[in-house]
């Protein structure tokens, strides 16, 4: 399984109304399959009443410790936090990030499950 930014070009980002990318089929159509089929339990992530447009958040080291989540869905997870998919992102976005924040912190930025 490719991390989600292991096709982007710098060339990929659209620089307004602010520095982003937009995804064309992300993944392939069985992984989003296997994803879609398997989508947790919107329980897992609230105990509040979930409504619509609403945002539902759940840490990668929670995800990766809960037994009620697809196998799926902890590989995705796992795959898109290593450090090869942090640094495509910091690749993909150098021009902005210097131009945002020229005191380079983000250039020591750590990306894992723990962090």
């Amino acid at each position: 399984m490719d991390h989600l930014l292991s096709r982007i070009k710098k060339s990929s980002v659209i620089p307004n109304p602010f520095p982003h990318i937009i995804l064309e089929n992300a993944v392939n159509d069985t992984l989003y399959r296997e994803l879609t089929n398997s989508l947790p339990d919107w329980r897992l992530f609230t105990d509040k009443q979930y409504g619509s447009n609403v945002r539902l958040t759940l840490s990668a080291k929670k995800l990766m410790e809960d037994n009620h989540i697809p196998d799926v869905w902890k590989e995705f997870t796992k795959v898109n936090c290593r450090q090869e998919t942090l640094d495509r992102f910091i690749w993909a976005f150098e021009d902005d990030l210097k131009r945002y924040y020229p005191d380079g912190w983000w250039r020591n930025l750590k990306s894992g499950i723990d962090n």
